[in-house]
């Protein structure tokens, strides 16, 4: 069938990493108030984003592990987007858990 699904995958499993973490701890700065803070429509999109990506390369991967000929990128698509929500939720968890307390 092609390696259309596969190379979306590893497309988006490349950049969910650094882009999810970015946009985790952007939604997590924003929304503990003070000088920094933003209305919560936008944390929740930029938190959206964040597991949004990471989502797309699993979502890919898995259609690209059954449809494609060739599925060693769909393979690597799925395994770092799996890695990228792996470590947006750690990140989430931490920051939600550890950090936010501390500001007044």
């Amino acid at each position: 069938m092609g390696k259309g699904f596969g190379t979306a995958a590893l497309i988006f499993g490349i950049i969910c990493i650094p882009f999810g973490v970015a946009m985790t701890l952007l939604s997590t700065v924003f929304s503990m108030g003070g000088i920094w803070s933003l209305p919560l429509e936008i944390t929740s999109f930029l938190s959206l984003l964040g597991w949004l990506i990471p989502g797309l390369a699993v979502i890919f991967g898995l259609i690209g592990i059954i449809v494609d000929d060739s599925k060693g990128r769909a393979i690597a698509g799925f395994i770092f987007g799996f890695m990228g929500l792996l470590i947006v939720f750690v990140i989430h968890i931490i920051f939600e858990n550890i950090f936010t307390p501390l500001v007044p």
